[in-house]
């Protein structure tokens, strides 16, 4: 429908049988693609470039790139494009929001225990980089290097956004 081939050999169709959790997408990387370099992206992103010169052989295990959505139609692709929402603070600039993740599928046991959750839930993300901080991983937004584009065409939703999580998976009302 969107003109991918799903026959293409880097892409895999997997399943769940329920809406996708981090911890699912470690669990299957961990059993499939155990030492591999992997990309998780929200249903509604593409990848636009920069992609190419990940290295596996170099890529650091401890090492994540959190993707923030670029806007395909008014994106100039360069370091501040504007397209993205940041917020420039004394410790440096960060994203509001990730709807991806580049890492080497060695994730260990404690983040998969702490990342099963829905992913379109507000503060999941946030959750998410705590858990992998606190597992001894850098994370990094490489915004202006690793380029993806948002493709707002989603039909159904589920609004999962009507209550938030906290880092110990309590959920709260949106305020």
């Amino acid at each position: 429908k969107l003109g991918i081939d799903e026959k293409h050999p880097k892409i895999t169709i997997y399943k769940l049988g329920k809406r996708i959790n981090y911890a699912s997408v470690f669990i299957y990387a961990n059993t499939y693609l155990a030492g591999k370099l992997c990309i998780y992206m929200h249903a509604d992103m593409k990848l636009h470039f920069g992609f190419e010169i990940l290295d596996h052989d170099t890529y650091l295990d401890n090492v994540i790139y959190t993707l923030t959505a670029h806007n395909q139609y008014t994106c100039d692709n360069t370091p501040y494009c504007h397209c993205t929402r940041k917020f420039h603070t004394d410790r440096g600039v960060y994203t509001p929001t990730i709807d991806g993740i580049v890492f080497k599928a060695n994730i260990p046991q404690n983040v998969i225990d702490n990342t099963n959750y829905v992913v379109h839930r507000l503060g999941a993300e946030n959750k998410l980089v705590y858990h992998l901080k606190f597992n001894d991983y850098h994370v990094y937004c490489p915004n202006n290097i690793l380029i993806a584009y948002h493709i707002h065409h989603v039909q159904i939703y589920d609004n999962p956004t009507r209550l938030w999580i906290d880092v110990d998976g309590n959920l709260h009302p949106k305020e």
